[in-house]
């Protein structure tokens, strides 16, 4: 049981330690002290509990985080089922053209000729299995070139151009006097000794193309 601490009515000082609830008075003012007037101390009130601690709510995430969690994993794309080898790039090209003067296979390439293939399509074409050098004075600036990957070609006075396999249609394929026609798009020839080749250069790319998109080798 807590002590209860009685104090003068008049001026709050302690009454005397001997006061018993008699009569006396205040060792301070002097005022009369009873024990009927006397009240104790209100005890110093208990200090109030600390607040509990609020939890902050986590922010809701953003909805684009949520729809990323919700999104199945993405698996890469399957590779091509049909895809040819460089060699059979070739074997093919030289059935479909035959040999002609300015037409050039893998292996046989000269080196000037593959550094202006590469200067005019990028070091990023890969390996130029079969180039047809269209200029009048070798400089195979103009004309076409085979990876396994695309056909990359320039026409005179354009700029450089590349189609992959797989997006060439190949009912789009075909030849007139001028060159080859493919996806809206042409390959000029313009030297007469490439003439005799343009039907074979049609067929090349359209059985390429065709192979490119799963339909198997090409019927020779």
């Amino acid at each position: 049981m807590a002590l209860e601490i009685l104090k003068c009515p008049n001026c709050g000082a302690r009454a005397p330690a001997s006061f018993a609830g008699a009569v006396a008075a205040c060792e301070f003012c002097g005022a009369v002290l009873s024990g009927l007037a006397m009240k104790p101390a209100a005890p110093a009130p208990a200090p109030a509990p600390a607040p509990a601690p609020v939890a902050t709510p986590s922010p809701s995430p953003a909805p684009f985080a949520q729809e990323a969690r919700a999104e199945a994993p993405r698996t890469a794309a399957p590779p091509s089922a049909a895809r040819f080898t460089e060699a059979e790039l070739v074997a093919l090209a030289r059935r479909r053209l035959g040999s002609h003067d300015s037409l050039y296979f893998h292996g046989s390439i000269p080196r000037g000729k593959l550094k202006a293939a590469h200067e005019t399509h990028g070091d990023s074409i890969g390996r130029v299995l079969v180039q047809y050098d269209d200029t009048l004075f070798g400089g195979a600036d103009d004309g076409f070139v085979l990876t396994a990957a695309a056909l990359h070609w320039k026409n005179l006075t354009e700029s450089p151009r590349m189609l992959l396999w797989e997006d060439i249609d190949p009912s789009s394929v075909g030849s007139n006097d001028e060159g080859v026609t493919l996806s809206h798009q042409r390959i000029d020839v313009v030297l007469e000794e490439g003439k005799p080749m343009l039907a074979g250069i049609a067929r090349l790319i359209s059985d390429l193309a065709a192979w490119a998109r799963g339909h198997g080798p090409p019927n020779d």
